[in-house]
């Protein structure tokens, strides 16, 4: 009985010091986000699309619209 009152004990401790150690490193207040996030990485926007233009088209891509190449194996190969 006495392992079990000291393990939890010991578990509570680790508990309380966790709590009290987020506490101190949480932010103090919730800053607003950047109004520009790009210039906050130093990253400047694409100069060919303007400014609130639509997003591109998702979901066709002009890859898949092509046919496969066939594949030459050195049997196939003529000379």
């Amino acid at each position: 009985m006495q392992r079990i009152r000291a393990g939890l004990t010991g578990l509570s401790l680790v508990l309380i010091v966790t709590l009290l150690g987020s506490l101190a490193y949480a932010p103090r207040s919730a800053a607003p986000g950047p109004a520009e996030p790009l210039s906050e990485l130093g990253v400047a926007p694409s100069p060919g699309v303007p400014r609130g233009a639509p997003p591109a088209e998702t979901g066709k891509s002009p890859v898949a619209d092509r046919a496969p190449e066939p594949v030459h194996t050195p049997d196939q190969v003529s000379i």
